[in-house]
This record gives C-alpha cells, structure tokens and sequence, in this order.
C-alpha cells in the first residue's frame, strides 16, 4: 500500500513553503566554480566554454551545478556542451558524467554498450562505471582522470607551430596498443580518434569512452563516420590513424602521403607500418593490435629512443661510425652500450610504475574474497541481535530499521560467497597470482642490473596475468548479477500462470543451473551465452503467453461444448494444437510453439457467437474496448425469458460501463449504471461503481449520495466508506468524514490510509489525542510516511509533548530531509525545553527552507530573545512583522 506525501498546514501558521529557486546559482557564478581538468572531449570547433554553456545543446542536457541526478551525483563543474565533473556521494570520489539523448531503443543500446564495457579494467583505460536514466536525464559515468584531450594538445601545438617527437608518439601509441589489447579479449573501442585519448598528468596516454563512443559521438572523429560496424581491426587502423595525425598534423584520407614524404624525420620503416595498417584493405593491414605494437616497437631504432637527448644521439652515432671503420676500443663500445641501456630506464621505471598499480588492484580483490564475507558476516550477525533486542524489548521502529538492513545485507553476503567459492573451486586461476609474482620479481632484478629489455618482456607478462584476475573477478561478479537478476524474474513469473498444467519457463530455469555449472567449472565465457540464451527464451515465452493464455480460457468452456455438440471436435482440435505447442516451448523451442498456439487462436475464432455465454466469455478475453463493446451489442440483442433477461442485461450493462470508462466517457458510463440499477435496485456494486463515475465527473453530491446507498446495502463495502470520507472532507463536513472513517475501521482496523485520513479530520477539528493514537498507529505499520509524522509532531506539540515533537521531528526530517516545517517545529519545542542554541539553528534551517515564513522568524527571535541576542532577535521580529503584513 503506497500513500502520498500530501503536506496539509492545521492553519496559517504552519504553513511553509520552499523556494523554488532556492539553492541554483547564475551562470556566472557557475562559471567561477573551481574544478578539476578532466579526460573530456572541449568544443571542437573553435567555441569556447559559456558558449557553448549557452548553446540550447547545453541548456537541454546538462542541469546546473550544484544540482543532482540520480539522487548520489552533485553537479561540480560543466566541462562542455554535454559533459561535467561530478562528485559521487554514494563512493566519495570525483567522476565524469556524459550526458545523452535519443529514443528508448538508442538509450537501452547505449545502457548495454555501458554494462558490458564497465567489465574492463586497465591502468590505462578511463572506466565505463555505469549508465542512468532519471525523468529527464539519461547520462553516461566514467572515470575523472586529470590530464588534457590529445586533440586539444594537438591544436595547442599546432598554434605554437611545433610537432610531437617521434619517440612521443611512439610512447603514446604504445600506451593505446597495451590497453586495447588487454580489452579486445571482450569488446572493441569503436572510436580511437584524438577526443577520446587522454595525456594524463603522469605521462601515459589514457583511453576514455571504452565501448560506448561509437554510439554517443556523431561525427566528431573521421574514422567513425566512415563505418558501419565497430570490431577489433577497426581499432587497429584507428590507432594507425591517430599516429599518421601526430606525426604530420595531418588527418588521413584515401589519398594521403607516407609520413616520410611530408616528414623527412620519420624512419621509413615507421612509415611503412602506418601506411600499411591504415590500408582499406582489411586483408593487408594488421588485423590485430598485438601485431601493430610489435611493428611499431620494432620500427623504432634504438637511437630514436624518447629519453635519448641530443647529445646522446651524437655520441651513439660516433661511435658506431668509429666501430663500422675497424676502431675496436674497448671503453667506447662499453660506453655506447651504457647509453643504449640507459635510454631505456625512463621507460621501464614508467611501466614498472603501471604494473604495480595494477598489482595493487589485483591484491585488494584477492584480499576481498577472504576479508568481504567476513566482515559481511560479522554484519549480518550483529544486525540479527539488533532485531531479536528490538522484538524481545517491543521496539517496532528499531526492529523494522534492522530488518532493512538485514534485507541489504543477506544478499551482498550471498554474492560474495558465492565468488570466493568459485574461485576456491577453480583452483588453478590462483597460479595467476603467483606467475604474476614471479614475472614482477623477475622485472624488478633485471631492471635492478640494467637489463631493460628482458625487464620489460616479464612486466608485459605480470600485467596479463594481474589483468586476468581483475578481468575474472569483473565477469563473475557480473555474471552472477545478471544471474540473480533473471532468476528473480523468474520466481515472479512462476506465481504468474497457476493454471496451466505445465511450467512455460522450464527451459529457462535449466539454463540457469547450467550458468552456474559453468562458472565453478571456470568457463566465463560459456557461462555469459547460456546466461545470454536464457534471457532470449524468457522473452520469447514472455511475447507467446498472452495468446496461448488467451486460447485457453477461451476454449474451457464445458456448457458451450454441451450446447453445441458441432463444437466438440474444433475444441478437441484446439486441445492438440495447444499440447504440441506447450511441448515445445518445454523444449525451448518458442518459435515453433508460436506456430501451434497461434493456429489455435485462429480455430476458436469460429465460435458462434448466439450463445450468451460464449460472448461474455469472450468478452472476458478481448483487450479492444470497441471490440468489446460490439460483443456487448450481440448480447442485448439476444432474446431470452423475463427473468434471464434481467439479469443477463443488468451484466451487460455494468460490462459496458466499464469498457466506456475505458474509452474515456463516463457520461455514457453514467447512463448505463443508471439503467442497471433500475433493473436491478439493490445491487450495491453498481451503485460503487456509479459513485465513482459521479466523482470523475466532478458530481460530489451524487457521488455522496450513491456511496451511503452501496454502504447501506453492503456493510463489505469498506473501499467505498473510505472514499465517502474523502468526498466529506473535500465537502468541509469533518463531523460525518469523522464518522465514516471510524465505519471503515470498525470492519478493518488495519486499513492505513482511513487511520491516516481520520487523523487528519481530527487535526483539522483540534483534536490532538486521537489523531496522535491514529497516527501512532500507522507508524507502527510503517515508518516511512512522512504525513503520519507530521500530524503526530504538531498533535505532540499542541498537547505538551516537547520531547516527543523534537523525536517525531526528527524522524521526519530522516524521511523528509526538505521538509522546513519539522525544523521549525523542533526549534518551538526547543525553545520551550530553553534549549536556545539548538533552537537558533534549526530554526535559521527552517528560514532557509521556508524563507516567506514568519512564524520561522517569529521562532527564531524567541529563540535568541532567551540566548541574551535581543538585537538579533528584533530584527527577526520585525522581518515575521513585514512577512506578516504582505
């Protein structure tokens, strides 16, 4: 049962009311905001930053800062027309929200893309963290990365008239080919370009969009425009693309130069690996991304190496010179071997620095499987005594807040179980700890000796097995989240059909045993396509139930059978299609089942319909108010005795009321209950039903009138006397809406909402005993309506009951955080209790929540009237005197 929050003052006093504008701030003052620099695509044609805040782009997408979405993001900073750094108040952390639009079919695209990208993990990858949509707002969250877009480096060079190094682009080119081919074993990027590629503040080169900038950049990058499908070598010539760009500053066309040719600086064989891997010929370009950062590390000389500086280059120049004319010195070979070595330790003190971070993630996800059900555990357990307390000792509050949190927490100790006990089943994923140890130790020693390049080789091997812990713990936690998701639509659906002689979602179910199979067996992979599969079947069931559900209540009709012995044999008929078809949909075959079961559908369409009962039947089966409405028209017009007729019109015309109601005309309603009724006088469900149309007409007093009838002809009609109370109040007659509501709750004491509404009518009437017991009452049901609260805070109140007003306020307040009035009420109570300092501040809460309020200021001034601050408070008695006045 579900109550809204109606917020109803007992008089002028009490009345507060919010600021609609209260808390935005101007576009300038926006403007002013510090914040930080973010991995987010700026304007790329020439805009600055408040024109393009001022863009109807920008004023569609975005909310204002300060504002939140989704109840846990706080707008910080607006980056550019639709992209913000925001601060997650559920995790604490700083993140980037991109904000999208589109039909349902494009955002339910891009939530898939999100949720399948949000698996992958990387130093270098901007994580996907998820997708929301809100009424309103549909936005994407990643990763804040401090750093600048390589776009915005690349135009800022290109101002200044300088070019990227050789040995910086391959450093950022082979950051790319790192991340995408820790990636690429689950998906494709699809947008490789400039914008999407962040120079963070420590160097490296930082992915960003992963698997979702396809669908949400349009037209932004060249290379996106140009294809139909995204995959992995699209990736692979994207990249190619990227450092064809950097070295020339130059986009690529079908007709561009080698890079040699516009750059006499490029090593040829540099060249050739662009040239090819950019070719349109899927068939001669590298198809992979491993192959193109092998190329490209062998393309790069040694000499070439980004931490070599000019003089070094000099110097191994000379002495290879010397070594090539027969000079054999002994100390100056040493020496150019020495400084090939050290070229390489910036870059291996660099990598080295990557792995660790990636070694640290993969320890604090081993150290959860251990550490999560414990403290989970430990959770469980104390939130267990909390409760059995709270019921031995009668505290209903407290005993509801521990159930909700043993709601909470009973699942997430579930998940985590069930990880740790998958991995402890599959014991060999342990040896990727240990090799990842080892080839880590190994690197650290070989650096140590200065032998970089076997030190790298065992860092490339730590960092695919650290990666393939993180990625493992990534899948199965979200395997199994998708796993319980589905098996709870399914425990839903198995209540859905009770009729049926045979279970539809059988195969489904199987399927889901067979996931988790799968996963103590190790196979992730498998494990996510029968999961995938299980979820086709579900909806394919889901779309054929309605017609075979349709057929068969249809066809169970014994006394037209009896009636009509031509009939037998097409319902015999009938029987067999539907039995063929529930076979195979049991054998998770829904295509071939829909082919039965709509063959069945088109045998009973044949039924005669002379049979009165055949029709209502079949009345109960159409969905098509107008088809219904026509099959009502046969019945009236079938000729039966006096008595039967009667009757069978009296159904017809209730029938036909309804299926007008459906259609939007309750005159035509009006007129049908009143020829039922006089068919049939004593039937109170007509007269409910008419009250009903009577109040959507806005007709109160026939309404009324109708409602005291039913009551009176069917003291079961408890729904009916609570909505007659309703009419009495909206009528301003509290005395009988008063009475009505103590009928309704003499035949149901349990009913909420007539305990809530007779508090209310006791309030208005002052009475603040029994509308503090009725409101008593309903929070003991439930303690999330903020109504109750707040008639039983001002019934505390007006009777005295300062501690219990300042206690109800506050459980109102957790409820209600917004509310002004329950500040302003616990600052009275406060101040009657001479807790003046408490008072001051909630109620200066309560003035910047009700600011037209002058009871708030007329509270407030007593307050510091009796903290000895008499100018204050005649300041704030003369603002209640002004708000008072206007």
């Amino acid at each position: 049962m579900t109550f809204e929050n109606v917020r109803q003052p007992v008089n002028a006093s009490h009345k507060c009311q919010a600021d609609g504008n209260h808390g935005h701030l101007s576009e300038s003052e926006q403007m002013d905001l510090p914040g930080l620099e973010c991995p987010v695509l700026m304007p790329s044609d020439g805009r600055n930053l408040r024109d393009t805040m001022n863009s109807p782009a920008a004023t569609r997408l975005i909310p204002a800062v300060g504002a939140r979405v989704a109840e846990r993001y706080e707008i910080r900073k607006v980056l550019d027309q639709d992209r913000c750094l925001a601060t997650d108040h559920v995790l604490g952390t700083d993140v980037c929200l991109r904000f999208v639009k589109g039909d349902s079919a494009r955002l339910s695209e891009l939530a898939d893309a999100a949720a399948e990208s949000s698996r992958l993990s990387h130093p270098l990858l901007a994580r996907v963290l998820g997708f929301h949509q809100t009424a309103g707002h549909a936005f994407i969250v990643t990763e804040a990365v401090t750093g600048t877009t390589l776009r915005d480096e690349l135009n800022s060079r290109t101002t200044r008239n300088q070019r990227f190094s050789v040995e910086e682009v391959l450093r950022i080119a082979g950051d790319l080919c790192r991340c995408l081919a820790a990636c690429h074993g689950q998906s494709a990027h699809g947008n490789v370009c400039p914008e999407t590629i962040v120079l963070a503040s420590n160097g490296s080169a930082v992915l960003t969009d992963y698997g979702v900038a396809r669908l949400i950049v349009q037209n932004d990058c060249q290379q996106n425009a140009s294809r139909a499908q995204v995959a992995r070598h699209h990736d692979v010539k994207a990249v190619a693309e990227v450092v064809y760009e950097l070295l020339t500053g130059q986009k690529p066309d079908d007709d561009a130069r080698s890079p040699r040719e516009i750059r006499s600086t490029v090593p040829e064989r540099l060249s050739r690996v662009i040239m090819r891997s950019m070719s349109s010929d899927a068939a001669s370009r590298n198809v992979s991304i491993h192959r193109l950062h092998q190329q490209l590390q062998r393309a790069a000389a040694p000499k070439t190496h980004p931490a070599v500086t000019i003089a070094a280059v000099a110097a191994v120049g000379i002495s290879t010179a010397l070594l090539i004319c027969g000079v054999r010195n002994h100390q100056n070979r040493q020496a150019a071997i020495e400084m090939q070595r050290q070229a390489q330790k910036p870059e291996f003190a660099r990598r080295l620095g990557m792995v660790n971070e990636l070694r640290k993630q993969s320890d604090s996800l081993l150290a959860w499987l251990t550490a999560e059900p414990q403290r989970l555990t430990r959770e469980v357990e104390k939130w267990e005594k909390e409760l059995a307390n709270a019921e031995d000792s009668g505290k209903a509050t407290q005993a509801t807040h521990a159930r909700q949190k043993l709601n909470g927490l009973r699942p997430e100790l579930e998940t985590a179980e069930r990880i740790a006990e998958i991995w402890d089943r599959h014991l060999s994923r342990q040896e990727w700890q240990t090799a990842a140890a080892g080839h880590l130790a190994a690197a650290e020693t070989l650096g140590k000796d200065g032998a970089y390049e076997d030190a790298v080789e065992n860092l490339n091997s730590a960092e695919a097995a650290f990666n393939s812990i993180v990625a493992w713990h990534g899948n199965v936690a979200s395997i199994l989240a998708d796993h319980d998701l589905v098996q709870t639509q399914l425990d839903e659906r198995s209540h859905k059909y009770p009729e049926l002689d045979f279970d539809p979602y059988s195969r489904p179910n199987e399927l889901l045993q067979t996931v988790h199979r799968q996963l103590l067996a190790g196979d992730g992979s498998e494990s996510q396509n029968t999961l995938r599969q299980a979820k086709t079947l579900i909806d394919s069931v889901d779309k054929l139930m309605p017609t075979r559900t349709k057929v068969e209540s249809l066809r169970q009709r014994p006394a037209v059978v009896g009636e009509l012995p031509e009939l037998q044999q097409e319902y015999s008929d009938i029987d067999t299609l539907l039995l063929s078809g529930d076979e195979l949909l049991t054998q998770g075959k829904p295509t071939d089942a829909a082919t039965y079961y709509s063959q069945a559908e088109t045998r009973y369409a044949g039924a005669p319909a002379r049979v009165v009962e055949s029709l209502f039947s079949m009345l109960d089966a159409v969905e098509n108010p107008h088809q219904g409405l026509h099959l009502i028209d046969e019945i009236l017009r079938v000729q039966l005795s006096e008595k039967e007729d009667r009757v069978r019109r009296t159904r017809a015309l209730q029938r036909r009321a309804t299926l007008h109601l459906n259609l939007q005309r309750p005159q035509q309603a009006a007129e049908d209950l009143t020829m039922a009724i006089k068919l049939d006088a004593d039937n109170a469900d007509l007269y409910a039903q008419r009250a009903t149309v009577w109040m959507s007409l806005s007709e109160t007093p026939r309404a009324i009138e109708d409602c005291e009838q039913a009551i009176s002809l069917d003291h079961n009609q408890v729904d009916i006397a609570v909505q007659l109370a309703e009419l009495y109040v909206s009528e301003n007659q509290h005395e009988l809406a008063f009475a009505r509501y103590g009928w309704a709750l003499e035949r149901r004491p349990d009913r909420l909402d007539a305990r809530l509404g007779r508090a209310t009518v006791a309030m208005q009437k002052q009475n603040w005993a029994d509308a503090l017991e009725d409101c008593s009452f309903v929070l003991m049901h439930d303690a999330a309506i903020s109504t109750a609260w707040q008639i039983s805070m001002i019934a505390n109140f007006e009777l005295g009951h300062f501690d219990k007003t300042i206690e109800d306020c506050s459980r109102l307040i957790d409820v209600e955080p917004q509310c002004g009035m329950a500040y302003a009420y616990r600052a009275a109570a406060q101040v009657e209790r001479n807790d003046f300092q408490s008072a001051i501040q909630d109620a200066t809460l309560a003035i910047s929540k009700c600011p037209d309020s002058a009871w708030c200021y007329r509270i407030r001034a007593r307050a510091k009237f009796g903290h000895g601050e008499s100018e204050a408070a005649q300041h704030d008695y003369q603002v209640a005197m002004r708000l008072t006045v206007d």
